[in-house]
């Protein structure tokens, strides 16, 4: 029972922003957020680390596509640990799905505060 609550209060809160963002501008943003993954990735590593990943996106081709692929991946952990919480009325897998959404939707819907903006907005 308390899987499923989870699981429920994590897709209504993902409704509710969309709801409160409007479709077309959650749709700009989200599509501009994921286009502008490696920049956000860059920014958001500590000073080692992202010098290597501009390196590694300029270096190498395939680099860049392979970091914008990564919230979708997220994506499709989290559909998977949700669909598997819901079979088993699993907490952990429960509280595992609302993390990495919860995750996805802090990074890539609050870059506002990192100086980036995305559509209109």
């Amino acid at each position: 029972m308390m899987s499923k609550l989870i699981l429920v209060a994590t897709a209504a809160a993902v409704c509710l922003y969309i709801f409160l963002r409007g479709v077309l501008d959650f749709y700009t943003e989200a599509y501009g957020t994921l286009m502008l993954s490696p920049l956000i990735y860059i920014r958001l590593a500590p000073p080692p680390m992202n010098h290597w990943l501009l390196r590694m996106c300029h270096g190498w081709k395939g680099f860049d596509l392979l970091l914008c692929a990564v919230p979708v991946v997220m994506f499709g952990i989290a559909l998977l640990a949700g669909y598997w919480a819901h079979q088993k009325r699993s907490v952990p897998l429960a509280v595992l799905c609302s993390a990495i959404v919860s995750t996805i939707f802090i990074v890539y819907h609050c870059v506002k505060h990192l100086g980036f903006t995305v559509g209109e907005s």
